[in-house]
């Protein structure tokens, strides 16, 4: 009744009329997205092709669409129950009056792989979200975000860091080749605990910490010194915690990473670790009274 006409059909008066050069690009994604059982791969594999999406002439000359094939357009064309010749209406789908693109029973193929695919992202999603604990802080050179992902094989769980571009377009698109996400995380860890070992670091955190009465500079070194010793022990959420109070992003490049810092977080750091050993020590010296 209106709108843009979709990719594989023309509308000539009020009817979806199929166009052919485009309906062979539909059952290219298809065909491909079934072999690959990938939205990336069959993106890539079109735009390689020299397909591109639906070409929308304007007023003035002007024209909209004919853009590269993204992972979320090939996903929405897999989802739509229009190439069935079926119509939607409110949410509901009924036989249309068009012709069909492609067979019920490969439009059912595609969905049950898109339905494969998600179930293993919701299982390894649970997974990377509490161990990958850089999500949030890792950037490429082109300023793009380092997005936390997982393949399983073998029943074992393999963990990355890929651009977010390599998402988006494919990973032949991005600067970064996809980054081992236990390297990179241990690469991380590694600096922050030659940072919090440096001379002038230690310095400046006393120097900064708002009742410096209560410390002395041995105390924060050796409070830091802790906080790198215990970092493995810590739960994921409480390494995220910390790594928010230290550290505001991780730039990645082929020749390695640099980290911005807030330095301003090391003195809560310090306080909370120094309390705790406090703590610790005043019950080790409780359970050592003896009674006459």
């Amino acid at each position: 009744m209106g709108g843009t006409p979709p990719l594989g059909y023309d509308v000539v008066d009020r009817k979806l009329i199929p166009n052919e050069g485009e309906a062979v690009i539909i059952r290219e994604i298809f065909k491909t997205f079934i072999e690959t059982r990938s939205q990336i791969e069959t993106a890539e594999r079109m735009n390689d092709m020299g397909f591109r999406t639906k070409r929308l002439p304007r007023k003035g000359g002007q024209v909209a669409g004919s853009k590269k094939f993204t992972r979320t357009a090939i996903y929405k064309l897999l989802k739509s129950r229009l190439y069935m010749g079926e119509i939607g209406h409110k949410g509901e789908w009924y036989p249309g009056e068009h012709k069909a693109l492609i067979k019920s029973e490969i439009w059912e193929q595609a969905q049950t792989i898109i339905q494969g695919n998600s179930s293993n992202r919701q299982t390894d999603s649970r997974h990377r979200n509490t161990r990958s604990f850089l999500r949030g802080f890792l950037f490429g050179p082109e300023q793009e975000a380092l997005i936390p992902t997982a393949t399983r094989s073998k029943g074992k769980l393999h963990r990355y860091y890929v651009s977010s571009m390599a998402r988006k377009h494919g990973h032949k698109h991005s600067p970064l080749p996809t980054v081992p996400a236990k390297e990179i995380e241990f690469l991380v860890v590694e600096h922050l605990r030659d940072l919090l070992k440096q001379p002038v670091i230690i310095f400046t955190t006393w120097q900064m910490l708002t009742d410096q009465d209560a410390f002395n500079k041995d105390q924060v070194r050796e409070a830091l010194n802790d906080l790198s010793d215990i970092w493995n022990l810590l739960f994921p959420e409480e390494q995220r915690r910390l790594m928010k109070l230290l550290v505001s992003r991780v730039d990645v490049h082929q020749q390695g990473i640099s980290i911005r810092f807030h330095q301003e977080g090391i003195p809560t750091i310090t306080t909370e670790l120094h309390e705790e050993l406090h703590e610790e020590l005043h019950e080790e010296l409780q359970g050592e009274v003896t009674w006459p």
